[in-house]
């Protein structure tokens, strides 16, 4: 019997959900999840939505939807991609600029980036809410909307004790949802 791939990333299935949602994501929608993990996302985005889904993790291994890919090297077309997601994962990916210019790339014109990610509410660079969204302007992206979820990164702590954001709400970490936009060329 196969196990299902587990969410890990604060918030889980219901946040993924909830972003997919947002960014309006519906059956037959090509998204691609960078720094997928297990395929989780991709997973539930397919069998939730009929996204045509696919994952690029740095150590994939196992899901014929899951490619073995650097997230600043994908090995996609342009504009191959309606919808990006990011799930806490730009946070521990060393070439952010390239990684996200990446994301860029490979999305259509107009297309969406959901980003959820830890953020640092004490206001210390490089990821405070204004960092991040001066690092998605710079990339090409404009914030369509953006959500608190800081409760849901405390439970992900505390029933998660080995995870790398252990104590996270007691030390100014943050949890945040974001959708952007990506901005049509001048």
């Amino acid at each position: 019997m196969l196990t299902e791939p587990k969410f890990r990333h604060p918030g889980g299935r219901s946040l993924t959900l909830r972003a997919a949602r947002l960014a309006g994501i519906a059956r037959g929608d090509a998204v691609l999840d960078i720094a997928c993990g297990d395929g989780a996302t991709v997973a539930l985005l397919r069998s939730t939505h009929g996204a045509n889904a696919v994952g690029a993790d740095i150590a994939a291994e196992g899901a014929d939807f899951i490619v073995r890919a650097d997230a600043s090297a994908l090995p996609f077309r342009g504009a191959e991609f309606g919808f990006c997601f990011m799930e806490c994962a730009l946070s521990v990916i060393s070439d952010r600029e390239a990684a996200l210019s990446e994301a860029a790339r490979v999305l259509s014109p107009r297309g969406k980036l959901v980003f959820s990610d830890l953020y640092n509410r004490r206001g210390e660079t490089p990821f405070t809410l204004d960092g991040l969204r001066r690092m998605f302007a710079d990339s090409g992206f404009a914030v369509l909307f953006e959500e608190d979820h800081t409760p849901a990164l405390v439970t992900y702590a505390a029933e998660n004790p080995d995870c790398a954001c252990e104590f996270g709400g007691a030390r100014g970490l943050g949890y945040i949802l974001m959708v952007c936009e990506k901005e049509p060329q001048a």
